[in-house]
């Protein structure tokens, strides 16, 4: 648990950079599904490797599920940052809300 969350702590700004660069593929569906592919398979690469370096049990079954999730979260995420909330650049939360209700 401590090698993943080490390794989410170092690239998540990184996936989370690249998430928000789908957001403007077109059309939206294809940008979607290329995130939903090519984000997941990216970052667990990266994770596979970590993950068989440190011996973890089960690694195909987590593996599979962290897959998953990351195609499912990757494609919510996408949806929100299409809509302009979880984007970089906003200075906070409350600008970000009071800029959309306008």
């Amino acid at each position: 648990m401590v090698a993943e969350a080490g390794f989410r702590f170092v690239t998540s700004g990184f996936y989370g950079a690249l998430t928000q660069a789908f957001r403007r593929v077109g059309p939206p569906l294809a940008g979607t599904l290329g995130a939903m592919v090519l984000l997941p398979v990216l970052g667990h690469a990266m994770e596979f490797v970590l993950h068989s370096w440190r011996g973890t049990p089960a690694l195909a079954a987590s593996m599979g599920a962290s897959v998953a999730f990351s195609a499912v979260s990757t494609a919510v995420t996408l949806a929100v940052m299409r809509r302009g909330y979880l984007l970089v650049g906003d200075t906070n939360v409350a600008s970000a809300f009071r800029r959309k209700g306008r």
